[in-house]
């Protein structure tokens, strides 16, 4: 539900790797992995009302959250450089 507060528009491409159990009697679950570049894209966090242009980089995602490295742009007119990642808090995610 934190990620609703995120809005990014780029051009984008992904990568997705998805491990789905189809025995029922499987004590394994669903694993989702994937991978997102975009470039040049355009990031609204409407709640604080900032956007960061000209952002670029890179984001990994499995089923227990996400994470980014290294992605640049722009903020307050001057070049940013963010990382980002899932944590876990009172068992309730949040964005970092």
């Amino acid at each position: 539900a934190q990620l609703q507060a995120v809005q990014l528009a780029a051009p984008m491409t992904m990568k997705l790797n998805l491990s789905i159990p189809l025995d029922a009697e499987s004590k394994k679950t669903t694993q989702v992995q994937g991978m997102v570049n975009f470039n040049q894209g355009n990031l609204l966090l409407p709640a604080w009302h900032l956007q960061l242009p000209n952002l670029s980089g890179q984001f990994q995602f499995t089923e227990q959250g996400f994470s980014a490295d290294k992605v640049v742009g722009t903020l307050f007119n001057g070049p940013v450089e963010l990382a980002i990642k899932t944590i876990e808090l009172n068992k309730m995610h949040a964005i970092t």
